[in-house]
């Protein structure tokens, strides 16, 4: 991976869009469904990393290089080869958005324990609210977690 920005690459091209969007629901149906059991299988990133390689591969060979024009938008399925920032991007998005959501246990334990069922739309709310509220409270602290030298997490460094 070379160190230094290549801003001609394209990132966020149609490649990056469906298989984002295919491993995100993908990580996040496998952890919600299997998230009261003990012994649930594993999603990993790395899964994700190596399967998007070659689908991402895939698709630059077989989707189709001819623009397109929709209501004065112009756009083409395929803007070249399969680039390593479509690449990082699939598994960002994966590591982010594929996860489990716990105000599913808020959900539960009212229906387990206190016999109370909360309506669809109060609970998809509940979700829907939680889940941003924990993506706006990363943005609001990303500058003193992330943009700092001295905040290496460990994990990354695989």
């Amino acid at each position: 991976v070379p160190i230094q920005d290549d801003p001609s690459l394209p990132c966020l091209t149609f490649r990056f869009w469906v298989l984002a969007t295919l491993f995100t629901a993908l990580g996040a149906g496998i952890s919600q469904f299997y998230y009261f059991r003990s012994n649930s299988p594993i999603y990993s990133i790395f899964f994700v990393q190596l399967a998007s390689f070659f689908l991402g591969k895939l698709m630059a060979r077989i989707l189709p290089n001819k623009y397109f024009s929709i209501w004065g938008w112009r756009f083409t399925l395929n803007r070249g080869p399969f680039n390593v920032k479509e690449h990082m991007l699939i598994g960002v998005a994966a590591n982010a958005g594929g996860s489990v959501a716990y105000a599913v246990d808020i959900i539960s334990v009212q229906k387990l324990y206190y016999a109370k069922e909360i309506p669809v739309v109060g609970a998809l709310l509940l979700l829907l609210t939680t889940q941003c509220i924990g993506y706006g409270l990363s943005g609001i602290f990303r500058r003193f977690l992330i943009r700092p030298a001295s905040m290496v997490w460990p994990a990354n460094l695989v």
